[in-house]
This record gives C-alpha cells, structure tokens and sequence, in this order.
C-alpha cells in the first residue's frame, strides 16, 4: 500500500511546532554566547582556555575565540587537487566474494590554459588478493567482507591517490591545495573490529599525512553541514558560572549553530586544534585542526593538518580564499568534490555489467554463479 501522507498532518504539525520552538530557544542562546565572546573573548579567556584544554579533552583555541577572518585575496594562478572513490561492497547474496573500489583524480591548473587531469582507476579486490598483498595479517574471509573494512581500504585509497596526484601536478613556484571531501581524522578506522587491521590502516594513514607535510603540500579537507560540538564544549566550560538562559540546551547545539549568527558570508573562524584521541598515532605537526566557514548557504568545517597554521598565516589565508572560491563555482559545495564524486561513482547500470560480464566470466570456467531467491526476485522484472 502507498504511503499514507493524510494521516501525518497532525503529526507533522506538532513536530513543526515543536522544531520552531526549539529554533528560537538556540537562536536566544546563541546571541548570549556571542555577547560574552564579545565581551570576555580576548587574552585573557584564550588562556583561561589553554588551560583547560590541557586538563580536558576539549578543543584548543590557536586564536582568539572571537576572531572573525575576512575572506583573503585568491591567487591568480594555483593548483587544486581532489580525489573520491565509490565502492561495490561485498554481497551475501551470491557465492562470490570480491569487492571494488573505483577511485578518482582531479587536478586543475586554475588561472592558466593548461589542461587538467581528470581520470579514475578501477580495482577489483578478493580475500586471496588481499592476503598475498602481506598488508595484513588478518583471517581475509572474515575481515575482508565486512563493510567496514572495505570502507577504511577505500578511504586509505582515496587520500594515496590525492598525494600521488599532487606530487605529480605541483608546478615550480605556484601553491597547491589537495583537497579532500569528509574529515581527516580517522574515526571510521573505530569502526573496525579487528584490532590489527585498526592499526596498520592507522599506521598508513599518519605516514601519508606526513608524507604530505614533507612535499610542503597543503591538504584540507571539507566538511558539509558539520555535526561537531568542539567548541560549543568549549563554552560550556568557560561559562558554566555565567548567568546564560537555557544554559542546558548547550548539549543540544551544534558549533554550525553559534558560527552561522556569529560570522558572515566569505568569513572563517579562529583556528582549533582537535582534541580527537585517534590523533594521538599522528604525529604532532600532522595533528588535526579546524575552522569554520560561512558559504553563504551554510557553515562548512575545514580541517587541515597543525604545520600548515604558520605565524604569518599565509597558508591558512590561501586555504580559506581557494576553498571559498572553489565552492562558489559549485554552487555552495566544492566543485572539485563534485567533479571528483562524479568520475568516482559506480552507476548501478555499471554494477550490473559488472556482474553480467562476472556470470559469463564464470561460466566458461565451468563455475555457476548463484544468486539468492532475494537477489533474483530484485532482478526479474514482475507482471
């Protein structure tokens, strides 16, 4: 039967009710936390902050908590690199176990007529291809099924793939981004259950980053419609004795709340060091920070490893105008994050020649390829 959109109505009007009430109540709370950052955000509260970090696990501010950058000037030339990669997990559904990562590279030379690189490479991976890579040292049939660890080989793929690319794009004397869609801190990697894939993914991972940071090659990595609470955290312990109403609804916003009254189009935050454990295997200079972004549409968190914060803040200020930029040209989303997922995804008619070409593949090996009763009844058009 068809959904019955009739007998919503009144729930959909009390939860509207309900959420514009709640709006209004952070809308209050974030104008008083914006009146005491103003009020009490200079040296002596960043320091009243160090300290606090240091004692907790919380974010650390390397700036002013109230510093509000404008939007810096673009270079007229640069290089700007990203990389995706989609995958074909692994499926119960047929007696053949493999997956497929399909990963993509783009690199513009923006500002000159030089031609960009535009392409994705494709691999196909089974627990036997897998074993004799010696990259782990794991039980492949039961580890390399698994969603999760498909997930971390393709993320490892996808930020190789980027350095690879920027090494081979960087042009004497122009700067260059690599910039990568999601976060680069490797919480995913916490989703793996066994211990020993954990930390040879982690341990690849860090040697990449720093990789990065030896090539003097800038990564930053975009995050859209950010859920973090970093620095709303923060705030709840800098001003847990301050007389602020509806204190308790602090738990229940979100940083993107505070920066999207608190800044204006083009304008990023302070810069914050993350306070993430997993960046304990990183090392220090390729340690997690972060700022905030407003697009014009939203607020975007961008993070980038601790060595590209400088004293005279030239790459920071680079960051901050090629990704305004970039995503300006994408509507409000990175257009090289759109380019980039695009030659990356796998389209389902892709996926089904890929199993077809699979089953004849198989058949001439004198092996039948078997689908599950649920699998076929998907595939078989019905009367």
């Amino acid at each position: 039967m068809p959904l019955n959109i009739n007998a919503l109505h009144l729930q959909l009007n009390d939860f509207a009710k309900t959420l514009s009430a709640k709006q209004r109540r952070v809308n209050e709370l974030v104008d008083e936390l914006i009146k005491l950052v103003i009020l009490r955000g200079g040296q002596e509260l960043n320091q009243q902050l160090q300290r606090q970090a240091a004692r907790k696990s919380i974010a650390q501010p390397l700036e002013f908590l109230q510093n509000k950058a404008a939007l810096p000037i673009r270079p007229k030339e640069y290089t700007l690199c990203a990389a995706d990669g989609s995958q074909i997990l692994p499926d119960r559904n047929y007696n053949a176990d493999f997956f497929l990562l399909n990963i993509s590279q783009i690199a513009f030379q923006i500002g000159t007529l030089e031609p960009p690189v535009i392409g994705a490479a494709t691999d196909f991976y089974t627990p036997e291809s897998l074993e004799a890579s010696n990259d782990f040292s794991v039980d492949f049939q039961k580890v390399a099924n698994s969603p999760e660890f498909v997930s971390a080989l393709r993320q490892e793929k996808e930020l190789a793939s980027l350095l690879d690319l920027a090494v081979s794009s960087q042009k004497s004397a122009r700067p260059i981004l690599s910039l990568a869609d999601g976060t680069l801190i490797a919480w995913h990697l916490k989703n793996l259950r066994d211990k020993k894939s954990q930390e040879a993914f982690l341990g690849r991972y860090a040697t990449m980053l720093a990789e990065f940071r030896h090539h003097k090659l800038p990564i930053a990595s975009y995050l859209s419609f950010p859920g973090g609470q970093d620095v709303i955290q923060l705030f709840s312990n800098c001003f847990a004795h301050e007389n602020i109403p509806e204190s308790g609804l602090l738990s229940k916003i979100y940083d993107r709340d505070f920066f999207m009254k608190f800044l204006k189009p083009g304008e990023r935050s302070a810069v914050f060091l993350s306070p993430s454990e997993v960046l304990g295997e990183y090392e220090n200079e390729d340690k997690i920070i972060f700022f905030y972004l407003h697009t014009g549409k939203e607020i975007a968190r961008i993070e980038l490893p601790k060595w590209c914060f400088q004293p005279d803040l030239a790459l920071i200020n680079f960051i901050h105008a090629v990704v305004y930029d970039d995503l300006q040209k994408g509507g409000g989303y990175p257009m090289m994050l759109i380019e980039a997922h695009e030659q990356a995804a796998v389209k389902p008619m892709e996926h089904e020649q890929l199993m077809r070409l699979l089953e004849r593949k198989c058949l001439s090996e004198g092996h039948q390829l078997t689908f599950s009763a649920k699998s076929v009844s998907k595939r078989v058009a019905k009367i």
